[in-house]
């Protein structure tokens, strides 16, 4: 008898012991294993110490949702960071666990920004083409209408150019990141200027050359140009 008491009591032990976990633990490691065969080790925050320069998107830490590609399943997680100049998703789960996703792997994803509070939502961007080639990288979706704008942000890692006879330059790498404007026919990106501009308004071309005229807008203006977009997917 004292033996059946001792294996019933070893039978119920791993649900005596997940009873006193916190429903946050318990969630964060199931959503953790979900996402193992997905992810891989965080890399450090550090770029190493000859490299300078921030390499994510936004230097803050948001909630936020990712959707992966395989089976198109959304995940609720506590924190991200688009680290931009490795094309990956750092997670931050609620027990302090930080994992990385490979871009590839995530379809979209989206956060709340944690000091405005305003909403970004990103498309993976090898579903697009730019000049025939499937983008690296992620686009943020600025409008999706008649015309769907996207935010493209480009990171390069420059070499050092130290002159030491001038003493001028740079000693170590450094991360240059640039953004760009870009619009979709379909899937094929193009660059967001006057020229397209033109293409776009085609028979409207009036009306919008009166909306900026009396609103006083400039098409080198981000604000503005998005004001003109809207108002053009109005029409």
């Amino acid at each position: 008898m004292r033996i059946i008491t001792q294996v019933c009591f070893l039978f119920f032990l791993p649900l005596i012991v997940v009873g006193q976990v916190s429903n946050t633990e318990l969630r964060t490691t199931l959503l953790v294993k979900d996402l193992e065969r997905e992810s891989r080790p965080f890399r450090s925050a550090s770029n190493g110490p000859e490299v300078d320069g921030d390499p994510y998107f936004t230097p803050s830490w948001c909630g936020g949702t990712i959707t992966l590609y395989r089976e198109n399943k959304t995940y609720q997680v506590h924190a991200l960071k688009y680290d931009v100049l490795n094309y990956g998703i750092d997670l931050l789960f609620e027990n302090d666990v930080l994992k990385s996703l490979d871009g590839g792997l995530v379809q979209s994803f989206e956060y709340k920004d944690s000091l405005t509070n305003l909403p970004h939502r990103f498309v993976n961007g090898k579903d697009f083409t730019r000049d025939g080639v499937p983008v690296h990288g992620f686009l943020e979706v600025l409008c999706w209408g008649k015309v769907d704008v996207y935010s493209y942000v480009e990171a390069t890692l420059l070499r050092p150019n130290y002159n030491m006879a001038l003493a001028t330059g740079n000693k170590n790498y450094q991360i240059s990141k640039k953004k760009i404007m870009l619009y979709s026919p379909g899937t094929e990106l193009r660059p967001l200027n006057k020229k397209e501009l033109t293409k776009i308004w085609s028979e409207r071309a009036q009306e919008m050359d009166k909306f900026q005229r009396i609103n006083k807008l400039s098409l080198s203006r981000e604000r503005d140009l998005m004001l003109m977009i809207d108002y053009f997917n109005t029409l």
